[in-house]
């Protein structure tokens, strides 16, 4: 009965120690005597205070990771801040130059109604231009044939070239 005992000691045992790490560390005897004093085993302190290290360790880096967010929006906000200003101050210089655009806009209206009368009247010059050409070709042309008409055979000698 004792060797099944030991056996099945043996097999628990294994079995808890086969997800574990075994470690030899030195720690000073103060140390060591508090924590066997103390309700914990020497395993259990050590296991419990690597858990707190890391904890505090991982703490940390979110601290720091907290800390650059934080860094990173208030450079944000001042950017923003900045270039809000920036606009403001350029809505009012535009507010400000209001009344002059309005007298530079009114100035290019008044230049297109003048362009565009020039435009019509070109136009019309060019019409009326068409018009003549056509009728100084059909004058052409019917002095031509008039030409034609009086004198179809009558030539000039060839030594009267005047």
């Amino acid at each position: 009965m004792m060797i099944f005992l030991f056996n099945l000691y043996q097999s628990i045992y294994l079995q808890i120690i086969t997800d574990r790490k075994r470690i030899n560390i030195n720690i000073p005897m103060t140390l060591c005597q508090q924590v066997t004093q103390s309700k914990y085993t020497l395993t259990e302190a050590i296991t419990e205070d690597l858990i707190l290290l890391l904890s505090s360790s991982s703490k940390n880096n979110e601290n720091e990771i907290n800390h650059d967010i934080l860094n990173l929006q208030e450079s944000r906000i001042n950017d923003l801040q900045t270039h809000k200003e920036t606009l403001i101050r350029e809505l009012e210089e535009l507010n400000r130059k209001e009344p002059e655009n309005k007298n530079i806009l009114q100035l290019h209206e008044d230049r297109i109604k003048d362009l565009q009368d020039q435009l019509r009247a070109n136009q019309d010059q060019v019409k009326e231009k068409d018009e003549q050409l056509k009728a100084q070709a059909i004058h052409i042309q019917t002095l031509l044939n008039q030409k034609s008409i009086e004198a179809p055979g009558a030539k000039k000698p060839w030594w009267q070239f005047w």
